[in-house]
């Protein structure tokens, strides 16, 4: 009923005015319009939802792994009061964490931290979008994925060099320049 209340007071905008390419998800994405009415339908729309709020993957974990996780979470978390801030407060804590196990030789469990700081880092940006949470704030968060990503090379090039070999450091520092 609301739908059809909302459709009644909107302006028609022809899908052919919106631009295919958003800057924000890198990448073309064509509009949609989708008419919900059964159950079916509705799980149907939050697939297309979550998956049309995906920024394009860069690499091969981001395009094939992860996404499904990802998208778990995000329709999990949308169903309650967890904000896209406080997931990326999360990922920020277990990227700092992965960075400290790197360096304290704890390389399993590191890896496993970096990975969920990674996932944490696309549910974020998809909370956001889904849940209508976009904020200046939120678009600065790469910023900080650039400084912990950096600190896992940099904290596994320090501890290699303190038990290896010091020529790691030097390799540490190429990688992160």
């Amino acid at each position: 009923a609301l739908g059809n209340e909302v459709l009644r007071k909107a302006q028609r905008l022809s899908l052919l005015t919106v631009p295919a390419y958003d800057p924000e998800l890198r990448g073309e994405t064509a509009p949609y319009c989708e008419k919900m009415h059964t159950e079916t339908d509705l799980t149907r729309g939050w697939r297309l939802l979550i998956d049309r709020v995906s920024k394009r993957p860069v690499d091969l974990v981001e395009k094939y792994i992860a996404p499904p996780i990802e998208n778990w979470l995000v329709r999990l978390f949308c169903e309650t009061a967890v904000t896209p801030n406080q997931v990326t407060l999360l990922a920020i804590a277990f990227a700092l964490a992965g960075a400290s196990l790197f360096y304290q030789g704890w390389f399993f469990l590191a890896v496993f931290f970096a990975w969920v700081a990674v996932v944490l880092d696309g549910v974020d940006g998809k909370l956001a979008r889904v849940k209508l949470m976009t904020s200046p704030v939120g678009k600065l968060e790469h910023v900080a994925g650039f400084f912990y990503e950096n600190a896992w090379y940099l904290a596994l090039a320090a501890r290699l060099a303190r038990t290896h070999d010091p020529v790691a450091w030097h390799v540490g520092l190429l990688i992160t320049g």
